[in-house]
């Protein structure tokens, strides 16, 4: 991800704020780029120069979600404990699970979702082929069940814990 300037990396965050809040209190459908720039108090030119729409927003809060996860790897053990992303996943997605149920149903609810498979998809390729076995069958297998645990945990309310979800992904999956 190119380096921003401080300006321009606080307008970004402001506007990612602004719009994560605006979901959960109006709905994905209902919040216009017009109330996320009153929200981040930015200008919508200052709004455009950074994102095409608010699916475009959407779109590239998965891709810094997906730096995170990335870091949280290199962070436990550079990689070495299989999908040491997963952990962090589940705990990112309680930290946000607001927003999934503003989302469920809604034409952000799909953007979300294809965001996020890539996302799953390029840290389960990236795991697998540290351990060389990165075939497309494999990444597509690991990634279909991390989506379907993370799924069906959210859909319950993100009961049990994020650690919980992770220990059931990981029985599952070896």
């Amino acid at each position: 991800m190119p380096r921003l300037d401080r300006r321009a990396q606080r307008s970004r965050e402001a506007l990612q704020r602004a719009f994560l809040a605006l979901i959960v209190s109006e709905g994905y459908d209902a919040v216009s780029v017009r109330q996320i720039c009153a929200k981040a108090g930015v200008s919508r030119a200052t709004f455009y120069a950074h994102f095409k729409d608010k699916a475009d927003l959407k779109r590239k809060g998965m891709l810094g979600m997906k730096h995170q996860l990335a870091a949280a790897v290199e962070a436990s053990d550079g990689g070495q404990q299989p999908f040491a992303f997963s952990r962090a996943l589940f705990e990112h997605a309680a930290a946000h699970h607001g927003q999934h149920r503003a989302l469920a149903g809604t034409r952000g609810g799909g953007i979300a979702q294809e965001a996020l498979q890539a996302v799953i998809s390029d840290l389960v390729k990236a795991d697998l082929a540290r351990r060389g076995r990165a075939s497309p069958s494999a990444v597509a297998y690991y990634t279909g069940a991390l989506l379907g645990v993370l799924t069906w945990w959210l859909e319950r309310g993100a009961k049990p814990s994020a650690q919980e979800a992770d220990r059931l992904f990981r029985v599952l999956a070896t």
